[in-house]
């Protein structure tokens, strides 16, 4: 009886998700050094004082020993920070009860070059006012700060959004003034160096390794005030794979973290189902791997600003192209006209945005707009999954399970399922919990395993995984039974509106 509710639930739930799969989507001292230290101004937050929804700033300049305890810490729970028109400061005795999975994707390279004081106020949060004192000057008319990374996948928690009740302190007062919590961290190697603005660097001269990958760079160049940091190692991080359950030992320095905003009453915030949303301060665009406030050359646009999205598309941005063609299938702003939305998903997809792959691969799998297809559907949500988007692969695993769109495959369920569950996608970890309580995919009966993926699972609020939590509880499966607890999640997940969960309460 319950596995035919829960078959009928993931049924009735594809026309929620698929749309979704359209959407665009301390060391801490009395007084830190701030962004504005080094700027002249704040940058975090917009006219009126308020601080963006999430942020994605980059974390390369932490002092080893920060850096330590940043990676400690985010063993013991998720990690909390203030962040204000100033600047970021990790609140090390304050936390929330979860967890960081981790996914691994498709390894990439990128050089990052910070050309200004404001550049790096925005990108560097941390410790920008440091950074500026020690450049001097002078940075702005003839220095950068170049920064390479190799990406091999993110730690990230389901846990989509926070409350303040759900802060735990290590000591009386230690959460004050918290704002965000660190949702997710990308994961790698980095090197970061002074450049000359006149000489171009490839990622390889800035590692340090010589007679590699430096076509067309300058060497000798004469940097007379040097900042440099390094943390990783390039040979370790080539044996990563978007299947391998951890880093390499060598490959696993931080390189971004991914805040979201701590509301009061734990609801989510606008945009928190796409990373890109909003990741850059007030006044800053996100082009070239970082946020700039040089809007002159092709950049992302802002959701809902649709002129600007169709100029920043035609100008070669990939994800403005993804935000168009969303826009054009849906007739909202622009005309709709689902061809055109498609070659506008295509051509994003091929420039390298994992949305438009992953929207134009739900068309081909429902056969809506295009010719059914879903083998390449498929394929481009691997594809999308493979690029690190979690969303994605519990979006194969959910398809997998119940057989909806492509044959039911329970090992290919179980695969993506770990995928998406450990890389931050809460619906990942029910299908994953289920072939864990029928030992189905690989995976041997283990009903207190099933119960703790549910757990996990339903702490991002899946509805799925939390009805199956409370029946785990309701029936005592896989550990001790707890109806009072059952029956009030039953009464909660009625009221969101599951059918199957007001039977329980009646």
């Amino acid at each position: 009886m319950r596995r035919r509710v829960y078959r009928a639930i993931g049924i009735a739930t594809w026309s929620l998700i698929l749309p979704g799969c359209f959407g665009l989507m301390d060391k801490a001292t009395p007084e830190p050094q701030t962004a504005s230290d080094a700027t002249g101004r704040s940058v975090a937050c917009d006219d009126a004082g308020e601080l963006p929804s999430q942020l994605r700033p980059m974390v390369v300049d932490m002092d080893a020993m920060d850096r330590v305890d940043l990676e400690v810490s985010m063993r013991d729970g998720l990690v909390v920070v203030r962040h204000d028109c100033n600047g970021m400061e990790i609140l090390r005795d304050c936390r929330v009860e979860s967890d960081y999975g981790f996914i691994g994707v498709q390894r990439k390279e990128e050089v990052v070059r910070l050309n200004s004081t404001d550049e790096i106020g925005a990108n560097l949060p941390l410790s920008a006012g440091t950074l500026g004192a020690k450049l001097g000057a002078d940075f702005n008319q003839e220095s950068t700060l170049d920064i390479a990374m190799v990406m091999v996948g993110k730690k990230r928690s389901t846990k989509a959004a926070v409350g303040r009740t759900e802060l735990v302190e290590g000591r009386p007062g230690a959460c004050d003034g918290a704002t965000h919590y660190v949702r997710g961290a990308t994961i790698g190697a980095f090197a970061m160096s002074t450049g000359v603005k006149a000489e171009a660097r490839a990622a390889a001269e800035i590692f340090g390794i010589p007679n590699t990958g430096n076509i067309g760079v300058s060497g000798g160049s004469k940097r007379t005030k040097d900042v440099s940091k390094k943390d990783g190692e390039v040979d370790s991080c080539n044996a990563s794979t978007p299947d391998s359950p951890n880093p390499p030992s060598q490959c696993g320095a931080l390189l971004h973290l991914e805040l979201a905003l701590i509301t009061e009453d734990g609801s989510k915030t606008d945009g928190a189902g796409d990373p890109i949303d909003e990741i850059c301060p007030p006044g800053y665009v996100f082009a070239d791997g970082k946020c700039t406030d040089d809007k002159a050359g092709p950049h992302l646009c802002k959701p809902k600003d649709y002129d600007d999205c169709e100029k920043q598309c035609n100008a070669g941005n990939a994800p403005s192209c993804g935000r168009v063609a969303y826009y054009t299938l849906e007739g909202e702003h622009f005309e709709r006209n689902a061809p055109k939305a498609v070659k506008l998903f295509e051509k994003a997809c091929g420039d390298g945005y994992t949305v438009a792959c992953a929207s134009l691969g739900s068309l081909y799998v429902m056969g809506e707009v295009v010719e059914k297809d879903p083998d390449k559907g498929a394929a481009l949500l691997e594809k999308a999954c493979n690029d690190g988007d979690a969303r994605f692969c519990s979006f194969l695993a959910q398809m997998s399970y119940v057989g909806n769109g492509v044959p039911k495959d329970m090992d290919r369920a179980a695969k993506y399922g770990y995928r998406g569950c450990f890389g931050g996608s809460a619906g990942g970890c029910f299908v994953l919990g289920q072939t864990y309580l029928k030992g189905v995919g690989g995976n041997e009966k283990d009903p207190a395993k099933a119960r703790s993926l549910y757990l996990k699972g339903c702490r991002g609020k899946d509805g799925l995984a939390c009805y199956a939590y409370a029946v785990a509880l309701q029936e005592g499966t896989g550990g001790p039974k707890d109806e009072t607890k059952a029956l009030s999640m039953f009464a909660d997940l009625c009221k969101q509106g599951m059918e199957p969960a007001c039977k329980e309460v009646k």
